[in-house]
């Protein structure tokens, strides 16, 4: 009996692990963090949100097999992440070859203005050194947003009000 509650227990502990896994692979750690403790709330805050946007990529999309596209959006990507997570910004989501990111959110930072303008000098800054078919074209905006997690069944910790659509508006305008 005792042999069986402990296989029991081995495997509620191996589909942990792989929850676990998969949830740290697909939602930003310190949002599953808090998520998991109950602290992630609803709240208005003032937060600079961040959009970018490569230009051309989708002829370039259009023009190369799929397998290509994914590799060269994926590597490049793998260049802006690491540069996201140096300046403390929540990468909120992709939207094909953009991005959303969060500064202040989750997590409060005094200067969240100044990480998200360093964030993306340092990007641009990064594209200039790469040998890329495209540009990046990066909005920012600063200022109160409601920010917590949306969704009933899927949920994502997002961001909305005016600010995010003034930012993403400046992406599309650059």
């Amino acid at each position: 009996q005792l042999l069986e509650e402990l296989r029991r227990s081995r495997v509620v502990e191996e589909m942990k692990e792989k929850v676990e896994r998969t949830l740290y692979a697909t939602m930003d750690p310190v949002v599953a963090k808090l998520a998991t403790e109950g602290r992630l709330r609803f709240e208005k805050r003032d937060i600079s949100i961040m959009f970018t946007d490569l230009t051309n990529f989708t002829r370039y999309s259009d023009q190369n097999r799929p397998d290509v596209v994914l590799e060269e959006l994926n590597a490049f990507l793998g260049q802006m992440e690491p540069i996201i997570d140096m300046f403390r910004g929540h990468i909120d989501k992709y939207m094909g070859d953009g991005v959303m990111v969060e500064f202040g959110a989750p997590v409060d930072y005094d200067r969240h203005a100044l990480l998200a303008v360093l964030a993306g000098l340092k990007m641009q800054e990064k594209v200039k050194g790469l040998d890329l078919p495209w540009q990046l074209r990066i909005g920012i905006a600063t200022g109160s947003t409601i920010i917590g997690m949306l969704g009933v069944r899927r949920q994502a910790y997002s961001a909305l009000g005016d600010r995010v659509n003034v930012a993403k508006r400046l992406e599309e305008i650059c």
